[in-house]
């Protein structure tokens, strides 16, 4: 409901949609803030993938392409994506970063299988449950292994 003379406050009403809980009332002002919040929160996640980019590529000009650097900030721009329901991008952060790890410390590495772990996370979220137990099962079974 919005008022509509110049002496009235806006008011917006939200229902709960399964008629239980809180109804929720916002003034214009709220509103306002509300809304100053979330920009405030989408340039702040702009700024950290900026950041963590920046990183990336510094690591790649300074290590190599193929370094545990990279591979470890390729993790932190997956889970950035992860947080964003990013998840082909935040699957592809994994599967090279597992690449390199796989490649320079070997599978049997606790990093190896963290990063297994964390794709198979994202393929439950997919909902590709035969994959996320694959990728469990291979985590399982090097921790075993160690």
């Amino acid at each position: 409901s919005e008022a509509t003379e110049d002496n009235e406050i806006a008011l917006r009403i939200e229902m709960p949609d399964n008629d239980q809980g809180p109804i929720t009332i916002q003034t214009e002002d709220d509103m306002t803030s509300d809304d100053a919040l979330a920009a405030a929160q989408e340039e702040d996640t702009e700024n950290k993938l900026k950041e963590y980019k920046k990183k990336l590529r510094s690591a790649r000009s300074l290590s190599g392409k193929h370094d545990i650097a990279v591979a470890d900030i390729l993790i932190n721009i997956g889970e950035f994506h992860e947080r964003q329901t990013e998840y082909n991008k935040a699957l592809g952060c994994y599967e090279e970063a597992l690449h390199i790890y796989s490649s320079k410390l070997g599978d049997d590495q606790s990093r190896s299988i963290d990063t297994r772990v964390r794709m198979g996370h994202l393929h439950v979220l997919r909902d590709e449950d035969e994959l996320a137990l694959d990728l469990f099962c291979q985590a399982l079974f090097m921790r075993n292994a160690l």
